[in-house]
C-alpha cells in the first residue's frame, strides 16, 4: 500500500491531512475525480482520515456494467452496479446506480469503454464504493470506437468479450437445481448480425433479462463466452454477463459489417 505521503501528494495543493480530510467533506470544489482519485482518497481514509462520506462527481471510462438487479435494493428500488476505471492497474471503483439511473443505463445506453460523468454521488469510503443519491445525474461524454468482433470471425476460444445481433428465436425459461437446491435460471436463443448465426446460452441474470426480449430485438451481450461445440461457435453469457436491447445497435452492425 502507498505511504501516507505519496497518498496526499496525489491531489495538487493538499499537503496535510486536514486538507484531505477536507477534500471528503466538500469534494465538489476539486471538480472531476477520476476512478484512480477515489481509490486513493479510500486508501487515505483507512490510514486514518476522519471523513467517511462525500458529495463528489466522478468521470472516467467504463469498465464494465452489470445486469439490474432482479430484487429490489434495501432502498426498495432497482439497483445496478458499474465499475469504472483501469482493472489491469487496480485502479477501479464501483458505483451502484438506484432507481430511474439504473434503469436508463441501457436505455442511453452505457457501454463498455464509454467515458460517463456521474455528478453527486455519494463517496463512501468505509464501503469503498460510490453511490447515486436523488440529485445524481448521468452523461456520456465521449461514446466507446471499439469495433463488436464479427460472429463469423470467432474461433471459440474467446473469453469476456462483447457482440450484438438481432434476436431470431428465443427459447422458453426453465430452472435447473444443483444438489445444494439451488435454482438457476437458464434459457437460449439464436442472434444474427448479418454475417453468421448463432445459438447463445444464458443462465442465471443474462437469462432473466433475455426473457423480457422477442424475435427481432436488436441486443448487445457484454462480457460473454465463445466456445467451440460439436465443430459450431456457441456463446455463453451468465451471471457476470450483461444483455441489453437498443434500437441503435441495429444501425451500428449495418455501418460495422457493411
Amino acid at each position: 500500500m502507498p505511504s501516507q505521503g505519496s497518498l496526499v501528494d496525489r491531489f495538487s495543493g493538499m499537503v496535510t491531512r486536514q486538507r484531505a480530510d477536507q477534500f471528503l467533506l466538500d469534494g465538489r470544489q476539486f471538480g472531476i475525480n477520476s476512478a484512480q482519485d477515489l481509490v486513493d482518497v479510500i486508501k487515505l481514509n483507512a490510514e486514518g482520515g476522519s471523513c467517511q462520506t462525500a458529495i463528489i462527481n466522478v468521470q472516467d471510462k467504463v469498465y464494465r456494467v452489470f445486469n439490474q438487479k432482479q430484487e429490489k435494493s434495501a432502498r426498495g428500488m432497482n439497483a445496478r452496479d458499474i465499475v469504472l476505471g483501469d482493472p489491469f492497474n487496480g485502479q477501479t471503483i464501483l458505483a451502484t446506480i438506484y432507481g430511474g439511473i439504473s434503469d436508463i443505463a441501457d436505455s442511453m445506453p452505457i457501454e463498455r469503454g464509454d467515458e460517463i460523468l456521474l455528478n453527486n454521488v455519494l463517496l463512501d469510503c468505509k464501503a469503498g464504493a460510490v453511490k447515486s443519491i436523488a440529485r445524481t445525474s448521468v452523461s456520456i461524454i465521449k461514446k466507446s470506437s471499439e469495433l463488436l468482433p464479427r460472429l463469423d470471425s470467432l474461433q471459440g476460444s474467446e473469453r469476456n468479450i462483447d457482440i450484438a445481433g438481432k434476436i431470431l428465436e428465443i427459447g422458453p425459461l426453465k430452472y435447473s437445481s444443483n444438489s445444494l437446491q439451488f435454482q438457476s435460471a437458464e434459457s437460449y436463443c439464436m442472434v444474427t448480425d448479418f454475417t453468421k448465426d448463432i445459438n447463445v446460452h444464458v443462465s442465471g441474470s443474462a437469462a432473466l433479462v433475455l426473457a423480457a426480449m422477442k424475435p427481432g430485438d436488436f441486443i448487445k451481450i457484454e462480457f460473454c463466452s465463445a466456445l467451440l461445440a460439436y465443430s459450431d461457435i456457441v456463446i455463453s453469457a451468465n451471471n457476470n454477463s450483461r444483455i441489453f436491447s437498443n434500437t441503435s445497435i441495429a444501425e451500428r452492425l449495418k455501418d460495422q459489417h457493411h
